[in-house]
């Protein structure tokens, strides 16, 4: 059975409509569908953005695979996806990634100055197995260092900041704390889509101000907003296509 756990469900929403998914799980933030194919059967849980989201959620999603006896399946597999920002110039919108190391951002930043890591990089090839991206790695996914951010950074000056002082390739909100806390599984990867390149300026904090940005930006500021849309939209085939490959739908 594969676990596949995502911040938000515009990340995994061609996936489950084109898989007719069914909702079977809702508390809160967290949302828990159920996709039945051919050999096994695969559930997605959209989590929620950010630290408390991630923690929150995945204590539910103990629960509920403790409840289906889940962790008894010798086969399970834990997909942590979604999207990341780009830091290099390298990774452009619509690459595939794979984690290999993640830090912990705690502290909020702006262009002078970088907030020091804390708790600890998370070296994924030290606690977990990665034998499901054999064979798959060789079809362009590309293996890079993350930095869990405390806040959407939409700011290019930041991100250049953030690649020069910490060497990462990439910024999500959420991995590190699902790899401190996810539920012990026989396999787990962190893979990604990026949604957005180094040089890419779009509205800070909560998510929710890139739906409202076109009515209160002018017209240079929607131009952006329509070509990150076109860069989200990217991305998200991209995770399609690659789990489509690696679950049996």
């Amino acid at each position: 059975m594969d676990l596949v756990i995502s911040p938000l469900k515009i990340e995994l929403a061609g996936l489950i409509k084109r898989s007719a998914a069914v909702k079977v799980f809702s508390k809160k933030k967290l949302k828990i569908y159920m996709l039945s194919g051919k050999a096994n059967k695969t559930m997605i849980a959209v989590t929620g953005m950010g630290k408390d989201s991630s923690i929150n959620s995945l204590k539910e999603i103990k629960r509920y695979i403790d409840n289906m006896d889940i962790a008894k399946d010798e086969d399970l597999r834990i997909i942590s996806t979604g999207f990341c920002g780009s830091l290099s110039d390298k990774i452009k919108a619509g690459d595939l990634v794979y984690y290999k190391k993640i830090i912990n951002l705690a502290e909020k930043f702006d262009d002078q100055k970088t907030g020091h890591p804390t708790g600890g990089p998370v070296l994924l090839s030290e606690i977990k197995s990665h034998s499901l991206l054999n064979g798959i790695i060789s079809s362009g996914l590309k293996e890079v260092t993350a930095a869990t951010v405390p806040e959407v950074v939409g700011n290019s000056s930041k991100k250049r900041r953030l690649r020069e002082d910490l060497g990462c390739d990439v910024i999500d909100m959420e991995s590190y704390w699902i790899a401190k806390n996810i539920p012990e599984v026989p396999e787990l990867i962190f893979l990604r889509a990026v949604s957005d390149d180094t040089d890419a300026d779009f509205p800070e904090g909560r998510f929710i101000a890139l739906k409202i940005a076109l009515s209160i930006f002018e017209i240079k500021k929607k131009c952006n907003f329509l070509s990150l849309l076109k860069k989200i939209k990217k991305a998200q085939r991209s995770i399609t296509k690659f789990l489509e490959e690696v679950i049996d739908l």
